[in-house]
């Protein structure tokens, strides 16, 4: 399986509330489904669930800026399928 650098501490700290939705009061989940390549980048991310499109495109770009350890298949990196979900709170 694929493992994030850094864990979610690591990703909370690349994400930036949104400003209109903190003071709108938007909270929740925004689940993202994406293929961790070979390389240990996130590609192809969706939004399963969002919450609104200033949170959605926040956890995207969060995750655009991350970095994983690929999942590997008899000790060679391989693609793999993956979710992930970001919760925000105020």
């Amino acid at each position: 399986m694929p493992v994030l650098i850094g864990g979610r501490k690591g990703l909370w700290k690349r994400i930036e509330y949104p400003p209109t939705a903190r003071n709108a009061g938007i909270q929740g989940k925004v689940t993202l489904k994406f293929i961790v390549n070979k390389e240990g980048k996130a590609e192809n991310i969706k939004v399963v669930t969002g919450i609104s499109p200033e949170c959605d495109k926040a956890a995207i770009r969060a995750l655009r800026h991350s970095n994983f350890i690929p999942a590997e298949y008899l000790n060679t990196p391989v693609n793999m399928a993956f979710a992930f979900s970001v919760y925000f709170r105020i």
